[in-house]
């Protein structure tokens, strides 16, 4: 099993999917940037995953960016990712290349 590592070889920057990578970090969206600075949520605040929206469906939920936690230690994440430039290929590649690790 190969060791793995963190950011792109020399391999991976000739690859055809070298193109994609960007090392700076953009900055994060206000509303990501408010969310993280509020103390948790209650965790019913959160949506149940099983009664979310398709992707394909308009519209947003109440709370898409925030944590809940319980006293048990579990946890629940909203993440809406903003993803500005990304192309179809960029989602090819993504899906395609982490599905075959």
């Amino acid at each position: 099993m190969a060791k793995p590592y963190l950011g792109f070889s020399a391999a991976d920057q000739q690859s055809t999917y070298g193109p994609f990578f960007n090392n700076q970090l953009a900055t994060l969206p206000e509303d990501v940037q408010q969310a993280l600075a509020q103390a948790p949520l209650r965790w019913d605040d959160l949506p149940d995953p099983a009664g979310l929206p398709s992707l394909e469906q308009p519209g947003h939920t109440a709370h898409e960016i925030g944590y809940a936690l319980q006293d048990d230690g579990s946890a629940k994440v909203a993440v809406k990712t903003h993803m500005p430039g990304v192309t179809p290929a960029m989602w090819d590649w993504w899906f395609g290349w982490h599905s075959s690790q």
